[in-house]
């Protein structure tokens, strides 16, 4: 198991190179940070340069509303590639959202997996394919074998709290979608940055209000559904997402799948360079996020025993989970299969820790 946190330490250092070093040596990054700087993008659409009221802070927002309405403003001239793989890898994230909230919900306030929406937030603030690295790294170091349950009453509200998830998107996708104007965009993106924050107040008012109207002192089995119908809330959305976006990437005559997945593709020169660095960007997270759900779906099938048993039986039955996991990543998406992975293993440790208590 030590070489896996050596292999999501390499990644996690090959993701921030594949990001942040490519934006810097392509010259889109020095173009962001100009654009932040002097308020206007190059195609000469107006950046709204005040925020907060701090400098610091609405310089740090105004570089990331220039990252997000690079690829946003390629709508209106009618560059979809870049919108449709910020989708997709939105939808995503919000598999991994969950992810962030129930793993500190199962122990709370203990731990480097505590804070969800501090690690919402970094991986929206500097990329998820330095970030998802590190935080699987922490979870198979501490959450892999099935020892902590999730309360019951917080298990209850978080199929409530996936849907709130998967709203939040909203401000971000849907206004450029409506035609909305550029001012409108840019709202949008600065209150979905800070939307983690409102997660886990969210969840704990639900949490304490069930606490009060329901019985509490249900089964371990019990508990696990919802946090499975939470997953299962979220995966759906991202592998509907995904399969819609493929589809619509084949039908289309003037889009092909490595324009919107592939980020290994030049730069064009000129107001381009920001939409084409950004688009780099996004996709790199996209790809590392794939190759993170299918690492963490090795090591759980493995602990498992699904993949790591001596007999040929087990060891067939091993490489066709996981081949049929890696199936559900290529058709539906990471999400899709990040989703299904945990909320599987939420209900197997679930069994297992009822097995123990004898209930």
């Amino acid at each position: 198991m030590r070489d896996s946190y050596n292999g999501f330490l390499a990644l996690a250092c090959l993701g921030l190179f594949s990001q942040w070093a490519i934006m810097i040596m392509n010259g889109s990054l020095r173009l962001m940070l100009l654009t932040a700087w002097t308020g206007i993008f190059p195609d000469g659409i107006p950046l709204r340069e005040e925020w907060t009221r701090i400098w610091i802070v609405d310089l740090a927002l105004r570089v990331l509303v220039a990252f997000f309405g690079a690829i946003l403003n390629g709508v209106e001239s009618n560059e979809f590639g870049p919108y449709l793989c910020l989708v997709d890898l939105i939808t995503t994230i919000v598999v991994f959202s969950m992810m962030f909230l129930i793993e500190d919900r199962r122990d709370r306030g203990k731990g480097a997996l505590r804070h969800p929406s501090c690690w919402q937030m970094m991986l929206y603030f500097f990329g998820a394919a330095s970030i998802v690295p590190v935080y699987m790294r922490l979870y198979l170091k501490n959450r892999l074998s099935p020892r902590l349950e999730v309360p019951h009453n917080q298990a209850r509200a978080l199929p409530f709290t996936a849907l709130w998830c998967s709203v939040l998107s909203v401000p971000l996708l849907l206004p450029v979608a409506l035609g909305a104007s550029v001012s409108r965009i840019q709202v949008g993106i600065v209150v979905w940055l800070f939307s983690p924050a409102t997660v886990g107040p969210f969840q704990d008012l639900l949490s304490t209000l069930m606490s009060k109207s329901n019985d509490i002192n249900s089964s371990t089995n019990e508990a696990a559904r919802p946090i499975a119908i939470a997953y299962g809330i979220v995966g759906v959305l991202s592998a509907v997402v995904h399969f819609c976006v493929v589809v619509f990437t084949f039908v289309s005559s003037k889009l092909r799948w490595s324009d919107i997945y592939w980020p290994i593709h030049g730069v064009r020169s000129g107001p381009s360079l920001m939409t084409d660095g950004a688009l780099i960007f996004i996709q790199s997270g996209y790809l590392f996020l794939s190759i993170c759900v299918l690492a963490l779906g090795y090591y759980v099938l493995k602990t498992e025993n699904l993949s790591a048993t001596h007999t040929l039986l087990g060891s067939l039955h091993g490489w066709r989970a996981l081949l049929a996991h890696t199936a559900l990543i290529a058709v539906f998406g990471p999400g899709a299969g990040l989703a299904l992975l945990l909320g599987r293993k939420e209900i197997t440790a679930a069994s297992t820790i009822a097995a123990r208590k004898g209930n």
